[in-house]
């Protein structure tokens, strides 16, 4: 008898098949890093070191990761970026880490233990609500119709990093980066509303064409560009908005959300940094 292994949470359950079922097995060829991790996501984060010299002691900083769901290894880079916030005089106290759930139902305590790594009891964190009005901020409604609603902690930091991998889906194009704000800490109605632009309008006219698994150019579901703007933000380029002013960090290419010269920088940095100072 022939066994497949289906991974489930940390474990996995044994599937039996006949041999003269089986036709191939099909592993991924994954390469050895050359580097440790930590290596490499301090050699990213030191990409961010103008932004980081922004910080200032006393600024409340509220730092955005994934749920259990998208697999970040926030254990490993969260340490790492709060050893660099505290380095610019932020302290523990002032640190909040969010989790971004979209939709999706709250971390349990093994979980939050999981993705808070060594910070887990140090660093305060908490998981996003998308249906607690109380904890959600009216941002403006984009070009395109939808209504943003974001949460309030996330929109009251003096400081705001996002953080994530990039991970094909199958009508964003690609994950991470901008859905750390819309799906990740938006309400419902924001969330159901830009998963519902992959739909043609009309009734019966199918699923847009552009929402498909690795598109480049901006899928009909990525309400985020708008919702940045909305906000008074941009990770491209600086942008004023609600009395304050949010930069960017990075690389600042051409004004497209997907700038054709490095447009990875649009979907992934380990620490995507976006201080908001008074005007």
């Amino acid at each position: 008898m022939w066994m497949m292994e289906l991974n489930y949470g940390t474990t996995f359950f044994r599937l039996p098949f006949l041999p003269e079922r089986v036709a191939a097995t099909v592993r991924a060829a994954l390469p050895a890093s050359v580097e440790e991790p930590c290596e490499i996501i301090g050699r990213a984060l030191d990409s961010c070191s103008p932004s980081l010299a922004t910080f200032k002691p006393g600024e409340r900083v509220v730092i955005v990761t994934s749920d259990v769901t998208r697999y970040t290894g926030s254990e490993l880079y969260l340490p790492l970026l709060v050893e660099r916030l505290n380095a610019a005089g932020i302290r523990d106290d002032d640190i909040e880490v969010v989790i971004a759930l979209g939709i999706h139902r709250c971390q349990t305590e093994h979980e939050h233990k999981k993705i808070m790594g060594p910070l887990h009891g140090r660093i305060r964190v908490s998981d996003h609500d998308c249906d607690d009005p109380g904890k959600l901020v009216f941002l403006g409604t984009t070009s395109n119709g939808i209504e943003v609603e974001v949460n309030r902690r996330v929109t009251e930091a003096d400081q705001l990093i996002l953080t994530g991998t990039i991970g094909f889906h199958y009508f964003a194009g690609f994950g991470g980066g901008r859905k750390s704000l819309l799906p990740g800490v938006a309400s419902r109605k924001s969330c159901m509303a830009s998963h519902f632009a992959v739909l043609n309008p009309g009734e019966g006219a199918g699923r847009n064409p552009h929402a498909a698994t690795g598109v480049r150019p901006p899928p009909p579901s990525s309400s985020t560009r708008s919702s940045l703007r909305t906000s008074g933000s941009s990770p491209l380029s600086p942008a004023t908005g609600g009395g304050r002013t949010w930069r960017g960090a990075g690389s600042t290419p051409n004004a497209s959300p997907f700038p054709s010269s490095d447009w990875r920088s649009w979907w992934w940095s380990p620490a995507a940094v976006f201080p908001r100072t008074s005007t």
